[in-house]
């Protein structure tokens, strides 16, 4: 009998429990990478949704300064305009000098 006759079912056994031993651990690879991706999405969207109400947050700030500049503004055109106005009321000392 030939030694290769002897052990070809026993090779035969070992290719088969090898190939299923890798394909158990393709499988977990597989399962733990889609578990990791998902954590990291449920992390990645709450991440998101906090700096979504951060930039709400800033967003609100700079338009309640806006608006309190623009108020202030507005009272100092008015506050210019007024002294324009009052100023143009006044005669002009300089063609009363020069008569």
């Amino acid at each position: 009998m030939e030694p290769s006759a002897l052990l070809a079912p026993y090779l035969q056994l070992g290719f088969g429990g090898l190939a299923i031993a890798l394909m158990t651990l393709v499988v977990w690879l597989v399962k733990t990478f889609v578990a990791t991706i998902n954590s990291h999405n449920t992390t990645l969207v709450q991440i998101t949704k906090e700096t979504t109400e951060e930039i709400g947050k800033n967003t609100a700030a700079i338009a309640s300064s806006f608006d309190r500049v623009h108020d202030v503004h507005e009272r100092q055109l008015k506050t210019m305009q007024d002294t324009k106005d009052e100023l143009f009321k006044r005669p002009c000392i300089v063609k009363a000098e020069s008569k």
